[in-house]
């Protein structure tokens, strides 16, 4: 049986039917997406995300643009950097929509709790985890600008916390919100702090899908972007039990399509029907051409 071919990549969970194989990208794209080749470092060091990128993964901070910060006011006649265009299940949270007017008076009942909680306290980690899912209730809600606030406190969580249990899910989440506001610069360093410091976090094939959509989302400018996307798609698919797999398996239909590579098309769509049936990426592959 021919298994899964994935460049750099560990064997998946659970491996394609026997006609399925996936042919990984040109080698050259393999080093902006696989594990850094330099030394890793004995001790696992505190996520920063103000760190810069290690320097053996400039092949994709050269690639990721260096948009204009979200927050500053644009020059006259210039439109704002519009918001990057997140999937809805990259977030696993699950949270039923209320009102903006309940959510902002919890928030500020939090606010005035953090403020009385020492720094040392072992419940301050919870409260700003608190804080920061109600500023993302809020921005869902409407209001843009609470993705700042959010920002400002899984930061705190990444800095502060570092031994936290769940500093992995604070990293991811920091990342997506950054990737939300389309700060791509601080969004990929949170990604990449994610993937080196926490390898075997459930976040990781969610993580390799967004980098997956920033590179989509380039080919216009450079279609040599293609590659990169459909390495980091390819990476997703590692993770076979992974509910965002089927998702990357109809991106790489996408991806084929655009290469002209019709034997990779077929590959997806016969990885789709028989792992993947009742997806509904599946059910969205069976209805396009």
């Amino acid at each position: 049986m021919v298994g899964l071919v994935l460049l750099g990549c560990a064997p998946a969970t659970s491996p394609p039917p026997a006609d399925v194989t996936i042919p990984p990208p040109p080698s050259a794209t393999t080093a902006a997406i696989d594990r850094p080749e330099a030394p890793q470092p004995v001790a696992r060091a505190a996520p920063s995300p103000d760190a810069d990128p290690p320097e053996d993964d400039r092949a994709v901070a050269a690639a990721m643009p260096t948009p204009a910060p979200t927050t500053a006011t644009p020059a006259v006649g210039i439109p704002p950097t519009p918001p990057f265009p997140v999937e809805p299940f990259l977030d696993l949270r699950t949270a039923r929509p209320r009102p903006p007017s309940l959510l902002r008076t919890e928030l500020a009942a939090l606010q005035r709790l953090l403020a009385t909680t020492a720094q040392s306290s072992p419940d301050r980690p919870m409260l700003l985890r608190r804080l920061a899912n109600e500023c993302v209730e809020i921005r869902k809600a409407g209001d843009a600008s609470a993705s700042a606030e959010a920002i400002r406190y899984y930061t705190e969580l990444v800095r502060s916390y570092p031994s936290s249990p769940n500093v992995d899910e604070d990293v991811y989440y920091l990342a997506l919100e950054s990737l939300v506001t389309g700060d791509l610069v601080g969004s990929r360093k949170a990604f990449y702090e994610l993937i080196k410091s926490s390898p075997n976090s459930r976040f990781i094939p969610y993580a390799y899908f967004a980098f997956g959509d920033v590179f989509l989302q380039e080919v216009a400018a450079d279609a040599s972007k293609y590659d990169l996307a459909q390495q980091a798609y390819t990476k997703v698919l590692q993770f076979s039990q992974s509910a965002v797999a089927p998702e990357a398996a109809l991106r790489l239909i996408r991806v084929a399509k655009a290469k002209g590579d019709p034997r990779l098309v077929t590959q997806m769509r016969a990885l789709l029907a028989s792992q993947y049936p009742n997806s509904p990426a599946a059910a969205r592959a069976r209805t396009r051409p």
